[in-house]
């Protein structure tokens, strides 16, 4: 274009997304001004539908090489680079003359010396050729034109997927448009089918679905003058007009009206104001203050260095708007100094509309709607409520039991909602009660109470006449069930089904033998212990898009006729309906259904050769799919990590090996099994397992012992899933149970205080224990250098019932709080050996105060009524010594003080007291840290 001294124009939409370009010569580039379009808009919607084909298209040639390459279609995945690319391949792939047409369809002609140009040119420049042949256009301009020369502007989807056919003919695979039978609707729909080896793909036809959207489109393109839309001058004109957008500017209004106004207002109370015309010219702002009324003046001036108008109201600060010194005021004090009073904007009183009638709820908000529209069920129904910001109102719709909020704004005295303007809400209403707001949903009718009373009887109207139905007019509810296992037939009234099947029409009776419908067969018989009810209230319709695997799927032998379409119907485990497949022809369809059933019958060989692999191999398929594999393999110390392996180990081996294995456990699963000489099923401790990393410690769960009930503590935190996250510090490579002191930088001890109080009904009645004399043992499990165990007094009043101890508070020292368990534990002297009840906590599962600790029995089940009460504090115990150095230095500065005071010449003395002083401080630093934190909670987690 530069060579040959063209010059071209090209226009933009307000997209805030382009980016300037500045580098271009031949090219000026405009764009369009705010709620502007374009009249060359309508012609990209045949680019893009050109587009999107070309990427249906190459989409599907990936996924049925995906498909038959073995892969499972739920594991296909789609990069972002992958579709970078294909839409990248699928632009290419656009003709020139599809762009041509797309601009003469939009009015857009050539020239007639243009077009003698283009045909006469049968040699191009050698630059210009040059050019043509790197992006890959043919050699001559002539070529051009005449290629696809009628090309549609919007080519069907099934062009897109023949091209796939042709370009794989060495693989044998059907594509095709048939009929599908919608189940809800009862219509025959546009479907493009895919029959591979394997599979059979159905996807809904796009034409229809692009022609929607293009008709959308139409909507905010081609509107009529008579919307009045603002063009761009009138958009950015700055004057003062611009408050007609705010609802709190009333406009010509009398002052005897605005003082009338404010006052029916007044129980908001002092700062409701209003903005209206003044009858001296400008405007003037009204408001309430001690319950009267109060105007005063806005003043305006031009500034001299900017050339704007000014705003001012009373003698404080100048403004550049009207709506700024609104703002300002709402947040500070406009004071009178003459009038003797300060006062807060602090409530608007907005204009009232002109379209106060039924269809604007101005008290509903947006959950209320969505309730009142639900009530009725009615397409179309709507209505308009206030927004949820300033200076905006909400049409609320429900359009196929979708309920919908659209924002409508308020700008200059206009409605605007998407790039269309209207005087008045009623315009707004009558134009999409005549035009589609998206897709095919118009405004039928405002929402009202007598709606909702023709489809929601009151309750006055329950017992009339009217509302009693004979009992053979009732219809029976359709009852739909899913096959929980395979059935083949034995006779010919009965069904043949598989697994995960849908059987609709389901008679229930109170015998073993139920009635329903299945594929072709109908009202045959099934068990009923072979099937699951489905609720009503699920979604029973089928998607529209699917790949199925023809294994799994039951087709009829021969082909049906009815209402002129010809059809075979299928099944399939994961729909909930039978398909119905048709086409118009009958000949195509007899055609694809014994294609369909050779795929099938191949498909069925080999199925039978995997189930022969099953067996040979005994292994399940089903459960191969949902099991992460993990391969058993002998223990290697110094081997190479791999995560997929894992080894056991005896009890034994732990703790002879400790560093290895700790390190081991960072990447791969152990498992840790009783040795062989337990022949007594007893439990071994598995805290020393869990402190180095193992995961998997396998106890016998028919001895109920204490370590039993610290594995069941141990699950217990995180709702028995029987998965229990890792501290973070065991990941680290310097973690070892024995060496506490390389993680002074992760944990923070602590010193646990637990204070027993009280018991209530301690004694077991089931195990022959009455009267008694109750002690409490408590332990600390966890680290070697955390165990340790404490015991109460015994009462000696044999009270069994509602016991108290008195002055029973330990201490325990806590070191890795994260990794401890606090366990509690009744026994009586007469037979110290039989534990009565007990209870195990993970230390960071505790919290402070006083708590009532639920009793448990051996197996680890809640006693009723059975507790202890206790009270429990944890500190950190840097604090302490903390607190300690600070009343010692206090000690010191004190004594330094009284001795300046009574020897001043003694400097030897005061030296030492100095000295002391700073050692102090140093230990107080060394306790203040870089890492340590502060002990601040009541709950450790």
């Amino acid at each position: 274009m530069h060579c040959q001294k063209r010059k071209v124009l090209l226009t933009l939409d307000n997209c805030t997304a382009h980016p300037k370009v500045t580098n271009l010569k031949a090219v000026e580039l405009l764009f369009l001004p705010p709620n502007t379009t374009s009249k060359s808009q309508p012609c990209d919607m045949g680019i893009i539908n050109n587009v999107k084909c070309h990427y249906r298209g190459t989409l599907l040639k990936r996924l049925i090489d995906y498909i038959d390459e073995g892969n499972d279609f739920n594991n296909f995945k789609l990069t972002l680079l992958d579709a970078a690319i294909i839409l990248k391949q699928a632009w290419e792939k656009v003709e020139p003359a599809t762009i041509t047409n797309c601009f003469k369809k939009a009015g857009f002609q050539a020239s007639e010396s243009e077009t003698e140009t283009v045909e006469e040119e049968s040699d191009v420049e050698p630059f210009l050729f040059r050019l043509l042949v790197e992006y890959g256009i043919p050699d001559s301009l002539e070529s051009i034109e005449n290629l696809d020369k009628e090309i549609p502007t919007a080519p069907s989807p099934s062009e897109a997927v023949n091209q796939v056919h042709r370009q794989r003919k060495r693989q044998k695979m059907e594509t095709g448009q048939l009929l599908k039978q919608m189940r809800m609707t009862r219509k025959w729909n546009n479907f493009e089918v895919m029959l591979t080896d394997s599979h059979i793909c159905f996807t809904p036809n796009i034409t229809d679905i692009e022609t929607e959207e293009e008709q959308e489109d139409d909507i905010y393109v081609n509107c009529d003058e008579t919307e009045q839309l603002y063009d761009s001058e009138d958009e950015d004109r700055d004057d003062v007009n611009c408050l007609s957008s705010y609802l709190w500017y009333h406009g010509p209004i009398q002052r005897e009206v605005a003082i009338n106004i404010l006052l029916n207002l007044r129980h908001h109370g002092d700062g409701t104001f209003l903005v209206r015309d003044s009858g001296q010219g400008g405007k003037a702002l009204s408001f309430l203050v001690n319950s009267k009324v109060t105007h005063s003046i806005i003043t305006s001036r031009i500034n001299d260095s900017t050339g704007k108008e000014e705003f001012l109201i009373g003698n404080e600060v100048w403004h550049n708007s009207i709506p700024e010194l609104i703002d300002y005021y709402k947040t500070h004090k406009l004071t009178y100094k003459d009038k003797g009073f300060s006062i807060q904007l602090t409530f608007p009183v907005n204009k009232k509309m002109d379209f106060q009638y039924e269809p604007y709820y101005k008290d509903m908000d947006r959950e209320s709607a969505e309730n009142y529209l639900r009530c009725i069920p009615l397409d179309g129904v709507f209505l308009v409520r206030p927004g949820s910001s300033e200076n905006c109102f909400c049409l609320t719709l429900r359009h196929r039991r979708r309920i919908s909020h659209f924002q409508i704004g308020y700008s200059r005295g206009k409605f605007v909602l998407g790039n269309l303007r209207f005087a008045t809400m009623e315009r707004l209403i009558k134009h999409f009660s005549l035009h589609a707001l998206y897709k095919s949903a118009k405004l039928t009718q405002p929402a009202q109470d007598a709606l909702v009373e023709e489809n929601h009887h009151s309750n006055c109207d329950l017992y009339q006449p009217a509302t009693y139905t004979a009992v053979k007019n009732i219809e029976k509810p359709t009852v739909t069930v899913r096959a929980l296992y395979d059935h083949i037939a034995t006779t010919s009234d009965e069904l043949s089904f598989k697994r995960g099947s849908y059987i609709t029409n389901v008679e229930i009776a109170d015998q073993p033998w139920w009635r329903g419908d299945h594929g072709t067969e109908i009202n045959k018989l099934f068990p009923a212990n072979y099937v699951h009810v489905m609720d009503g209230a699920a979604d029973m319709t089928a998607p529209n898009e699917a790949v199925l695997n023809l294994s799994a799927c039951h087709f009829g032998d021969k082909v049906t006729s009815h209402d002129g379409v010809h059809f075979f119907t299928l099944t399939h485990p994961n729909q909930p309906y039978t398909i119905e497949v048709g086409s118009l022809n009958e000949e195509e369809i007899e055609q694809w259904l014994q294609l369909t059933l050779d795929s099938w019958q191949k498909m069925d060989v080999q199925t039978q050769k995997l189930q022969k692999a099953e067996r040979n191999q005994k292994l399940a398929q089903e459960l191969s799919d949902i099991v992460v594999y993990c391969q058993s393999v002998s223990y290697v110390p110094d081997g190479p990590v791999k995560f997929k392996e894992m080894s056991s180990f005896s009890e034994e081996r732990i703790g002879k090996d400790d560093k290895h294995i700790v390190l081991y456990n960072h990447n791969q699963i152990s498992r840790i099994y009783p040795k062989f000489l337990r022949l007594k099923s007893t439990n071994f401790d598995p805290v020393p397992k869990w402190n180095m990393g193992c995961q998997m410690v396998a106890l016998n769960y028919q001895t109920p012992d204490k370590n039993m009930q610290i594995n069941q503590a141990m699950f217990a935190q995180n709702g028995r899933c029987g998965y229990v996250l890792k501290p973070g510090f065991m990941q680290e490579p310097y973690y070892h149970p024995n060496d506490v002191a390389a993680l002074k930088e992760d944990v923070e001890s602590i010193i646990l205080t637990v204070e027993i109080i009280g018991g209530r009904l301690l004694g077991n009645t089931h195990n022959n224990i009455g009267v008694m004399s109750p002690y409490v043992a408590m332990e600390i499990i966890g680290l070697p250098i955390d165990c340790q165990a404490v015991r109460t007094k015994t009462l000696q009043d044999k009270n069994c019932l509602n016991p108290v101890w008195k002055n029973q508070t330990f201490d325990f020292p806590i070191s890795c709080p994260d990794l401890a368990f606090l366990r509690f534990e009744v026994r009586s002297d007469v037979n110290e050996g039989f534990l009565i009840s007990q209870e195990t906590v993970p230390l960071k599962c505790v919290r402070t105060g006083y708590r009532s600790v639920q009793l448990k029995n051996a197996w680890s089940e809640p006693i009723p009524l059975s507790s202890l009460l206790v009270h429990v504090n944890m500190r950190n115990p840097r604090e302490d010594e903390e607190k300690n150095l600070f009343k010692m230095l206090e000690e010191i500065q004190k004594i330094n003080a009284d001795s300046q005071l009574s020897d001043p010449n003694d400097a030897r003395k005061q030296e030492q007291y100095l000295q002391a002083e700073q050692k102090l401080l140093k230990a107080i630093d060394s306790i203040r840290k870089p890492g340590f934190v502060r002990l601040r909670r009541d709950t450790i987690s």
